[in-house]
């Protein structure tokens, strides 16, 4: 498969909405990470300064046109189309079980990542719009930088898009495809 069709095919499934409970903190992020607009209830409960009840994530997942993920089995019987039941284990558990039974596909395609922040769609920036936002050392040895237009979080391959043993594209190499360069 050629490069141009899988990143439509990516752009295209990218086109989920998503909302994570407050026990799938990490999936949000990844799944941000992965390009997904991904709601993420401890954030939103955070900015309310309160807990949001199940009925008004529900409603908010139905005015959006968002599918929720939880690991709240009662929750997930109020609507069985738009919630699923996600089983506990790790973020890479989780990712290979929304592949192989949700049929979701997992396609890293750098330019489409999200915010881990705020769930913004990040922007390829020049390098000398950021030279003062990130230290000497960071600025000299990286070319490609990447920008939050909303909180205006900076990312580069080194930090975001890391692809050593803790970086996300190595821990899930059997459920992400990459397209990194």
């Amino acid at each position: 498969m050629s490069t141009n069709n899988t990143s439509k095919q990516a752009k295209n499934y990218h086109s989920i909405k998503l909302i994570c409970d407050a026990m799938l903190g990490k999936l949000a992020r990844t799944l941000r990470f992965l390009g997904f607009d991904t709601l993420y209830v401890g954030e939103l409960e955070q900015s309310l300064s309160s807990a949001l009840p199940d009925p008004d994530i529900l409603e908010l997942a139905r005015e959006t046109g968002r599918f929720i993920l939880t690991r709240d089995e009662m929750f997930s019987r109020m609507d069985s189309h738009r919630i699923i039941l996600i089983p506990g284990g790790s973020v890479e558990e989780n990712l290979n079980y929304l592949k192989s039974k949700q049929s979701f596909s997992f396609t890293f395609v750098q330019e489409d990542s999200r915010c881990y922040k705020c769930n913004k769609r990040v922007k390829k920036v020049p390098k000398k719009s950021i030279e003062k936002m990130v230290n000497e050392k960071t600025f000299e040895h990286h070319h490609a930088f990447f920008q939050c237009p909303s909180c205006n979080q900076v990312y580069w391959k080194g930090a975001h898009f890391k692809r050593d043993e803790d970086g996300i594209l190595s821990r899930f190499s059997g459920v992400i495809e990459d397209e990194i360069e």
